[in-house]
């Protein structure tokens, strides 16, 4: 993960047109004594929650005197509309102005979350000044997931904001997903701490994990609440008689406030920390590598590392230091070339890189960019922006490349005079993929309705609603058979649509609610007489395409079928799962009877399997790209391309494309490999 340069930041700010413009704040002359109150995870719900939160406002109001509090995100459940009428009421009764941290569950549940927040609560992160304090309340939010990671339009607008304040004045952070735990949730935690480590950050305010904690990173005092509906919340109190800030903690089983810890006011000095410094037995504790656990110095002599780029990092007393350490380069990593952009350095990647019929590879990002791009040349031949940002996979004929955005807007790009052939919103976010069949675009939209589009035109063709509820939406790629169209959706049922008519054929469930519920996230595929699918309960699923009739729901042990999209090939099944062993399962298509499990060492999320040349490709979420032997699971190797791996890579034409939140497409020559199968 490369140091971004503040040049590279600031840069990226007033490009996205984030950043507030340049200036200078004015403070009052002898900024006074204030305190203020912090809780997080309300989870307000549609009927539980609300009595606990309520509890909670007045014992705040019993017990202190906050000039305004800080909400640290997971404001609501599920981020449905009456979660918010609901929490908008206890706000409304409790009286004190609050800003609001956005959370995974605000955006992870609902098509409409990160909307419907902005729209109640305001912007997903801003900055604002209180008594001479600086006040970050930022996003670490990934779209429909349960990830951190800060962007880097963020990131910028949030060291223009810095440098602009004057020397020593205090920093406060509130960001919903912790930093500096054992187990990393923003995998870009690093950026965000070369930003922050020139100024006075006195606090970092998490939420997420629902423990009462303090802990320290690289010297930086951090601290996290249960959840406020669980009976805990704390008070920041800044002494400018005494020069400094203390931290209480009110619990319901203490019923009352208790010192957490005491931090100085005023600026010190870092010492300058270099990486030699801390190499060694005497003067540093402990090590970790990427996201593994803290190991003791004398394992370092014993360490290992994959392909690619690894960050090591140690500590003692006196805070944290890292290097790249990249092994010798994997002799398959042909180019890299960057997504980022001058209109948007927004390049992070989730959807599926897609081919087209020439040998391009499409690729959407969460900038709202569209490339297409070609191996041979390492260029873009087709490059758009929107506003929004793009979590659909794009699909593509030989005329045009059809692709949605979160705003609602789908969109037709003509490969040729790369041009909008056309144009057409959703009344909600167009996150899912598309089916191409009689000459329609087919898609299912955040409105909860089934569209069908002219692959010409753009003209409506038909709509088809989906039964009402809080979950009707898809964020998958649908498949067809150029009669009848596929598509799994959240309210855990795998629809079959006329592809010409609309028509809903069959709708059949997969599981039952487990975890919030068991979506059907991941994409269906199809061979001659069926259709599989997965669901978030740990299913995989095989139905007659026809009939839609079940023949067969099978489980898998250890890790779970859930995220990952299954791709047919030769009368398999492949699909990754959800778990730390990053299970890869080759089932029989007929049978369901598990063949081989292939274990990758990580978590696997969104990404799913491509396969090509007797090979599959698959990446893990903390970054790693793994290439495994589909006829016995062999994992053939890994390398490490860094950041957040939630997109699913490409095996075309001999050639590994793949892509993570790191905005770099990567292009691996696949000869070696594919040689060594014959």
């Amino acid at each position: 993960m490369p140091k971004l340069s503040r040049r590279e930041l600031l840069t990226t700010a007033s490009a996205t047109g984030v950043a507030l413009a340049t200036r200078s704040f004015s403070f009052p002359v002898a900024p006074e004594s204030f305190e203020f109150v912090y809780f997080s995870d309300t989870h307000v719900a549609l009927d539980r929650n609300i009595k606990e939160n309520a509890e909670m406002f007045t014992a705040i109001k019993g017990e202190s005197s906050p000039a305004f509090a800080i909400n640290g995100g997971d404001v609501t459940d599920y981020g449905w509309a009456g979660e918010y009428d609901n929490y908008q009421k206890l706000k409304d009764e409790f009286g004190i102005k609050t800003y609001e941290n956005m959370g995974n569950h605000d955006v992870r549940w609902s098509p409409q979350g990160e909307k419907i927040f902005k729209e109640r609560l305001g912007p997903s992160y801003q900055f604002f000044i209180h008594q001479g304090v600086f006040f970050a309340v930022l996003d670490s939010t990934v779209p429909l997931s349960h990830w951190g990671h800060v962007t880097n339009h963020q990131l910028g607008a949030l060291l223009k904001q810095l440098e602009n304040l004057p020397k020593g004045t205090p920093v406060i952070l509130a960001i919903h997903h912790w930093v500096g735990r054992d187990q990393v949730m923003i995998f870009n935690e690093l950026d965000l701490l070369q930003v922050i480590r020139p100024f006075n950050i006195k606090l970092i305010l998490t939420g997420h994990g629902h423990n009462d904690l303090l802990w320290k990173w690289d010297t930086y005092q951090c601290t996290m609440n249960r959840g406020l509906y669980q009976g805990s919340w704390q008070t920041v109190e800044v002494d400018r008689t005494l020069n400094e800030i203390r931290l209480a903690r009110y619990t319901k089983e203490t019923g009352t406030l208790k010192l957490l810890t005491q931090i100085p006011l005023e600026y010190q000095e870092r010492p300058a920390i270099h990486k030699s410094y801390y190499i060694t037995e005497r003067n540093s504790a402990d090590f970790r590598v990427n996201d593994k656990a803290w190991q003791p110095i004398a394992e370092l002599e014993k360490l290992s590392l994959i392909d690619g780029e690894n960050l090591i990092y140690f500590r003692n007393e006196e805070g944290l230091a890292w290097y790249q350490a990249s092994p010798p380069g994997s002799p398959l990593l042909l180019k890299a070339r960057s997504l980022q952009s001058e209109s948007s350095a927004r390049g992070e990647v989730m959807s599926h890189l897609t081919p087209t019929d020439d040998g391009q590879i499409l690729v959407s990002t969460l900038g709202g960019q569209l490339f297409a791009y070609t191996s041979e040349t390492n260029r873009y031949s087709l490059t758009f922006k929107a506003d929004g940002y793009s979590h659909s996979t794009p699909a593509s004929d030989a005329d045009r490349v059809y692709v949605g955005f979160s705003t609602g807007a789908i969109r037709a790009y003509n490969r040729k005079s790369k041009a909008i052939d056309w144009q057409t919103k959703i009344n909600g976010p167009a996150y899912a993929g598309f089916a191409l069949a009689q000459d329609n675009v087919i898609h299912c939209g955040g409105d909860g309705i089934f569209h069908a589009f002219d692959a010409k035109t753009g003209e409506s063709r038909w709509q088809t609603p989906m039964p009402k509820s809080n979950t009707a939406f898809s964020q998958s790629v649908p498949c067809t058979d150029g009669t009848r169209v596929y598509i799994t959706c959240w309210d855990s049922h795998i629809y079959c649509l006329d592809a010409k008519t609309g028509e809903i054929v069959w709708r059949k469930p997969c599981q039952e609610r487990t975890f919030a519920f068991s979506p059907a996230i991941g994409s269906p595929c199809l061979d001659d007489d069926s259709v599989y699918c997965v669901a978030n309960g740990n299913g995989l699923f095989r139905f007659n395409k026809l009939t839609g009739e079940q023949h067969y729901e099978v489980a898998a042990p250890g890790d779970k079928f859930g995220h990952s999209s299954p791709v047919h090939h030769a009368g398999r099944i492949y699909a990754g799962g959800l778990g730390d062993n990053g299970s890869v399962w080759c089932v029989s298509a007929k049978t369901g009877e598990i063949i081989w499990e292939c274990k990758t060492g990580s978590v696997i999320y969104d990404s799913s399997p491509t396969i090509g040349h007797g090979l599959l490709a698959i990446g893990n979420a903390e970054g790693i790209l793994n290439v495994i032997r589909t006829r016995d699971g062999k994992l053939l190797t890994q390398h490490r391309l860094g950041g957040l791996f939630l997109s699913t890579p490409l095996i075309h034409n001999r050639k590994l494309y793949a892509a993570t939140f790191r905005g770099i497409l990567h292009t691996f020559d696949l000869s070696v490999l594919i040689a060594s199968q014959d």
